[in-house]
């Protein structure tokens, strides 16, 4: 396998991984959104602590997207640098 082949394998499994934690992110906001939905309080919640760490749990996945993305994108440059 040569190392452009192997940073293109490299690229598409970071791009699999974007795609996966993208969907966990969804879920976790759908999640997020239901359990504010069944919340009395109203928009108070919001500003509470318990509000701001169910927000970072529900956003982790897409900083995870992020970085699969960024890394996927320049994995093929990187490896032609290595390489090359």
């Amino acid at each position: 396998m040569t190392p452009l082949q192997w940073a293109l394998t490299v690229q598409l499994a970071l791009y699999g991984v974007a795609v996966v934690a993208a969907a966990f992110c969804i879920v976790r906001a759908v999640g997020l959104q239901r359990r504010v939905s069944s919340q009395g309080a109203g928009p108070e919640w919001w500003h509470g602590a318990e509000a701001r760490a169910a927000v970072a749990y529900a956003l982790r996945p897409l900083w995870w997207a992020i970085g699969a993305l960024v890394v996927g994108a320049l994995a093929p440059r990187l490896m032609g640098a290595l390489h090359g």
